[in-house]
């Protein structure tokens, strides 16, 4: 995919839109805000607010669009999403996605602390989110490997009992 995409994405988006978002997220660099239309944190992040044009969202918009993928997701697109993608626990939300992977961003809710975030290298360093099909992947890899050990301990104590029992016949011999 060449170039940068700003999509906002509602509760009227189209089915297309929707993909073209899933797949942004899973292959590109991307910069997601989830936001609700009720809330006052995100109105205030936004510049939804009577006489504010120039808002430190719309500032990072203008300062990021060269370099990150952007995406405005209204919690009702969200909801069509979420089950798939990550989990929003309060609005706004701002999420780095890369190759897949996500980063919540934690950090000042001002246009430059959110470049500062877009610019980091990699998603190292912070907490890291996986897609609910990852995390399954995750789970039964983790839970094979348990299984595994099980297995193999329980025939290296059989094994164990195996030899100390033929010690102690062969002790009782002599």
């Amino acid at each position: 995919m060449s170039g940068k995409i700003h999509l906002v994405l509602n509760e009227s988006s189209s089915e297309a839109d929707l993909k073209t978002f899933l797949n942004y997220i899973s292959t590109e660099k991307c910069i997601v805000l989830v936001h609700a239309s009720w809330c006052g944190h995100c109105h205030t992040l936004r510049g939804i607010v009577e006489g504010n044009t120039d808002s430190e969202w719309s500032q990072f918009v203008e300062k990021a669009k060269d370099k990150v993928n952007i995406f405005d997701v209204e919690a009702k697109a969200y909801e069509k999403v979420k089950s798939d993608v990550f989990s929003v626990v309060g609005y706004p939300t701002i999420f780095k996605f890369e190759n897949g992977e996500s980063k919540e961003y934690d950090g000042e809710r001002n246009a430059e602390s959110i470049l500062e975030f877009v610019e980091e290298s990699t998603l190292g360093g912070g907490r890291r989110r996986q897609s609910r099909q990852q995390q399954r992947k995750r789970s039964q890899r983790q839970a094979k490997k348990q299984s595994h050990r099980r297995s193999s301990n329980s025939s290296r104590s059989q094994k164990q009992k195996q030899r100390k029992n033929s010690r102690k016949q062969s002790g009782r011999k002599h």
